[in-house]
């Protein structure tokens, strides 16, 4: 976990997947808390492992391909995404990997309501089988950074659906 908080405190967006001995949820929670893109436990297939790297790759080549210089732009907020800081009405926060690629997801899909499903395979990998509470836990997480008194809610929840950035 020091190495992954050490990689990640330098800003790297380097895509990181956690090979770990236990594969209880609550360590693979806490992996990609700290920062890891993918968790796998073992054992695990050769084959398992090339299908998660080559999703990785995937995923930060679409995430490279749609950007158009450092910030990203919706209503009133701007995501930075060198530093992975997300300003609105002038209070600049700092998102975590995943939040961040939450909000990243969002943004590339302005407008449309969002399956949880799609929404937790496009952010946590195809393979994503543990617990569906963690994208409430943090859609919570990105809310308290980037809702503000007396402005629009941005993430809003789809009753049965989904989520949709307004």
């Amino acid at each position: 976990m020091e190495l992954l908080a050490s990689i990640r405190s330098q800003k790297s967006s380097l895509p990181l997947i956690h090979l770990i001995n236990n594969d209880h949820f609550r360590q693979r929670v806490i992996s990609l808390q700290a920062g890891s893109d993918d968790v796998l436990s073992f054992p695990f297939a050769l084959e398992e492992l090339d299908a998660r790297i080559e999703a990785l790759i995937r995923r930060v080549g679409m995430e490279t391909d749609h950007l158009e210089g450092a910030l990203r732009k919706h209503a009133d907020l701007e995501l930075n995404t060198e530093t992975r800081e997300v300003n609105r009405a002038g209070i600049i926060k700092k998102l975590t990997v995943k939040e961040y690629d939450l909000m990243m997801y969002f943004l590339q899909h302005p407008g449309q309501t969002l399956a949880r499903k799609a929404i937790l395979h496009a952010v946590w990998g195809q393979s994503w089988t543990g617990d569906d509470n963690l994208l409430e836990v943090y859609i919570r997480y990105l809310r308290k950074k980037i809702e503000r008194p007396g402005h629009d809610k941005l993430i809003q929840t789809v009753r049965g659906m989904g989520y949709l950035l307004k």
